[in-house]
């Protein structure tokens, strides 16, 4: 399992829906943060795989299939077995709906 989180999260800025005169609703300067924020931990999560994978063995196979799997789940951007209920992306996405 390799995780690409830092490419497919990043967004470039102004692409996202604007209200009437240009302003951005709060929910939707929520989510840019909150999508900032999603980038950040998957890169993180990525350097902290490369970390672990550097063990090898038991114990990069323990911690792929288990933590990093969760973590990269609730991401929104692991495409697994183990789907979280809601992920970020899901949060994310619903406030730029509202």
């Amino acid at each position: 399992m390799k995780l690409n989180i830092s490419t497919s999260l990043k967004r470039t800025p102004g692409t996202q829906k604007s209200t009437s005169a240009g302003k951005k609703s709060p929910m939707s300067q929520d989510a840019n943060r909150l999508e900032e924020i999603q980038g950040e931990m998957g890169e993180l999560l990525s350097e902290a795989r490369l970390l672990v994978k550097k063990a090898g063995g038991r114990t990069y196979a323990a911690a792929s299939a288990y933590w990093i799997a969760h973590i990269g789940s609730a991401l929104g951007n692991e495409t697994s077995s183990r789907q979280s209920a809601t992920t970020m992306q899901d949060t994310i996405d619903e406030l730029r709906a509202e």
